[in-house]
């Protein structure tokens, strides 16, 4: 890594919403470039991660995002099965055990999978809506700080990696 010799100043940009460059919006022109140089990833990261940082969690917010627990447990499954390494894992899965049994059992075998993430599923985001509403909102505030920085540490590690590979 270059080291920078003598006096040296730091400099923040603060980019708002409605800020943009050639008639569009300036974080999506940012993103672009980065993304052409191959640091996209690393700065949606540090994107995301001074969003989590800056939260403020308010207890009427978390009332107003409440739903029923089905609908988190169904948007979570969903997703989960829409995630194409999980649908390549188990698709493989499946064709080795089915090799190897007969219909019942791959069959038996497949429905306690099923019934596994389900109740996965269940539990976790059961976890998640009850402690939510009763975690204290500096509780969240630090829970958003220790998300953000992990996520930062993330994104140096990727920039780190893009710095490696750009060196002769």
């Amino acid at each position: 890594m270059r080291k920078l010799d003598g006096e040296q100043i730091l400099m923040r940009i603060f980019i708002g919403e409605s800020d943009r460059w050639e008639h569009r919006p300036l974080h999506a022109a940012l993103l672009e470039l980065f993304r052409s140089r191959g640091l996209a990833g690393a700065t949606v990261l540090l994107y995301f991660a001074v969003r989590i940082l800056r939260a403020r969690p308010e207890p009427a917010e978390r009332k107003k995002f409440a739903g029923p627990l089905w609908r988190g447990f169904a948007s979570a499954y969903l997703l989960t099965l829409a995630n194409p390494p999980t649908i390549l894992f188990f698709a493989g899965l499946f064709a080795s055990i089915a090799a190897l049994s007969t219909f019942e059992q791959a069959a038996v075998f497949a429905l306690g999978i099923f019934t596994g993430s389900i109740l996965w599923w269940l539990a976790l985001t059961s976890v998640v809506a009850g402690s939510a509403a009763k975690l204290a909102p500096n509780v969240l505030v630090w829970i958003n700080r220790l998300a953000g920085l992990t996520l930062i540490g993330f994104a140096v590690y990727a920039l780190s990696a893009v710095n490696l590979r750009a060196l002769p």
